[in-house]
């Protein structure tokens, strides 16, 4: 079974090479990253992650953080 670097070095490869600059190749790194921090501090698992319903607890959580929607 695949980790979740190992989806995440493949998503990589596929941004830098399809010529993405690596400033945006390293932010998207950084939001996969904090999404699945968040998906394992709140015990989300399997195919959880695909409902909406996450996705926006999720983006609720992060707003407040302080991050922008």
């Amino acid at each position: 079974m695949r980790t979740f670097d190992d989806l995440l070095r493949e998503f990589t490869y596929h941004h830098q090479s399809a010529g993405h600059s690596p400033r945006t190749v390293v932010w998207y790194d950084g939001q996969l990253r904090r999404f699945y921090g968040w998906l394992e501090a709140n015990q989300v698992s399997g195919a959880q992650w695909l409902d909406p319903r996450t996705i926006e607890r999720y983006l609720a959580a992060s707003r407040q953080s302080g991050n922008a929607p």
